[in-house]
């Protein structure tokens, strides 16, 4: 996703990055909620579930380099997806 920026550009977004850990299990974003952050997996995993929790349509897991939460960013919208 960033590949394309300059050094400059590459040290401007780090500059703004924050790093936080989760434990295993731990909800990271609720479906329906405002959108505040974007998060780049690092390392580790993370499930992706659309849907109610108990009846998922879909599942997804993201590892290292994968991102998510950019639509409610970039949209305005309530986060789609748990």
């Amino acid at each position: 996703m960033f590949e394309g920026l300059s050094q400059t550009h590459l040290r401007s977004v780090a500059g703004l990055t924050e790093e936080i850990r989760y434990s295993p299990g731990r909800m990271i974003v609720r479906t329906g909620s405002p959108g505040a952050a974007f998060y780049v997996i690092v390392e580790g995993t993370a499930k992706v579930v659309r849907g109610k929790i108990a009846s998922a349509k879909g599942t997804w897991e993201l590892g290292p380099g994968d991102f998510f939460g950019e639509m409610a960013l970039l949209d305005g919208g309530p986060r789609t997806a748990s």
